[in-house]
């Protein structure tokens, strides 16, 4: 029982002294520990503020993106827009203005020459190739075109002179005019 109780005592004064051990060991890594845990807090605190800083400027440049994205579109829309003017006008310049500077100088010639037939108006409307019969499909863009070109005074202004300043200074008019139209900077200068 002596025998039995000393070494029961031993092994737990050799238990204790193992427990004591750990305790150190386990206490000097708790501090390490510590230490690590400080450091990853100042890490994530780090991260978290790149984060928010990464998403701030990524919303910044997505609304720049937007911004730009809606100015592009505008600027299209508005080419597109100058373009169709321009073909509208084009269109406008080979069939009327051609025709109508065909006519004056037909006139010019026919006056030149002295010529007052009666077979003169009637070459003048074969020549254009004009007929009696309307068409019942309503006008189109073209049509509505040269007839507000026509309202305006725009055949009048180049069939009066056949220099060739005369009917370009006519186009940009009517290009400057649809330029303010359609609020477009280039057509309008």
């Amino acid at each position: 029982t002596k025998a039995t109780c000393d070494s029961t005592k031993a092994s737990l004064t050799d238990k204790l002294g193992k427990n004591s051990d750990a305790m150190k060991t386990l206490t000097s890594e708790i501090s390490t520990l510590k230490g690590k845990i400080a450091s990853d807090r100042t890490d994530l605190v780090n991260a978290e503020s790149m984060l928010k800083d990464d998403q701030l400027y990524l919303k910044d440049l997505t609304e720049r993106c937007e911004v730009r994205a809606k100015d592009w579109d505008q600027r299209s829309q508005l080419r597109a827009d100058e373009l169709q003017a321009l073909s509208g006008a084009l269109t406008v310049l080979k069939n009327n203005v051609s025709a109508a500077d065909t006519n004056v100088n037909l006139r010019a010639f026919l006056l030149q020459r002295g010529s007052r037939n009666a077979s003169a108006p009637a070459a003048l409307a074969e020549k254009n190739g004009s007929n009696s019969t309307a068409s019942a499909a309503p006008p189109s863009f073209v049509q509505s075109l040269s007839a507000k070109v026509r309202s305006h005074g725009f055949l009048a202004r180049v069939g009066s002179s056949s220099s060739q300043q005369a009917r370009q200074d006519a186009v940009a008019a009517l290009l400057r005019e649809e330029g303010q139209r359609l609020r477009s900077t280039p057509l309008a200068l």
